[in-house]
């Protein structure tokens, strides 16, 4: 991995590592423009300040405007198995450019961390923001996607409004990208493929768009049947033929 870390704000008053994430939810609403330097080593020297995007129980998240890519870090073994995970999910995953341990600068201690450069997608709420709300076949296209991804024997989890996405400058019908897999696992060789059990997320971020009458027939498909394949063939069936080809060239068809 080819950074070097500087944790610091506009203060210039850096802080001790084990108190990054707690410091920076403190600091947040006084200090908003918290950053992450990355010194690229080697005969090029170049800095760039990453602002701070957001962050999670144990990682935050940086970026640039315009930049192609985020930054995930944390500390060391944060990011699970995202790094492993990616390439199995993919398309239908924010692809990781490059992961590994940095060391990372904190008032002049030299701190090992865990880094994550990703491909920088936009976040469903967003888009939706942007372009207006989506219809009730796109989030039964959502969930067919979900069903078809946990075939691949993965528990899904932290399916909400901070993990769906779309990639950039799509106008319509976006396909739905996963930006946060540092939670899903490989499920055990004697398990069976389930719709995944924490799932209230993505339920309580489909009721904030469409209302909960009209989240309550997927919800009952998904939790009807539970087998990913009969939940995916229930709503695969509520799906025009333009979605239906959606989940074909991502490999999302069972």
């Amino acid at each position: 991995m080819p950074f070097k870390a500087i944790i610091g704000h506009q203060r210039n008053k850096p802080k001790l590592v084990w108190h990054f994430f707690s410091a920076i939810r403190q600091d947040l609403p006084r200090v908003p423009e918290s950053y992450v330097a990355m010194e690229r080593k080697g005969q090029t020297f170049q800095r760039k300040v990453f602002q701070l995007l957001g962050y999670g129980s144990n990682r935050a998240a940086f970026g640039r405007d315009n930049s192609p890519e985020v930054l995930k870090l944390g500390m060391p073994g944060c990011h699970g198995k995202e790094p492993e995970l990616v390439p199995v999910v993919l398309p239908s995953a924010a692809r990781i450019l490059d992961f590994g341990r940095v060391e990372v600068d904190v008032g002049g201690f030299s701190v090992p961390m865990d880094l994550v450069v990703q491909q920088r997608m936009k976040l469903l709420r967003d888009f939706i923001k942007e372009k207006g709300p989506l219809t009730q076949e796109y989030w039964a296209y959502v969930v067919a996607v979900i069903a078809a991804i946990s075939a691949r024997r993965l528990s899904l989890a932290d399916l909400g409004q901070s993990n769906l996405a779309v990639e950039p400058d799509v106008a319509e019908r976006p396909k739905i990208r996963f930006v946060d897999l540092g939670s899903w696992h490989e499920i055990k060789p004697e398990e069976q493929p389930t719709w995944p059990s924490r799932d209230s997320s993505l339920w309580s971020c489909m009721a904030g768009h469409l209302g909960k009458d009209h989240v309550s027939s997927l919800k009952s498909i998904a939790h009807g049947f539970r087998k990913v394949q009969e939940v995916h063939t229930g709503v695969r069936s509520l799906l025009s033929p333009e979605y239906q080809q959606m989940l074909r060239d991502d490999g999302c068809w069972l």
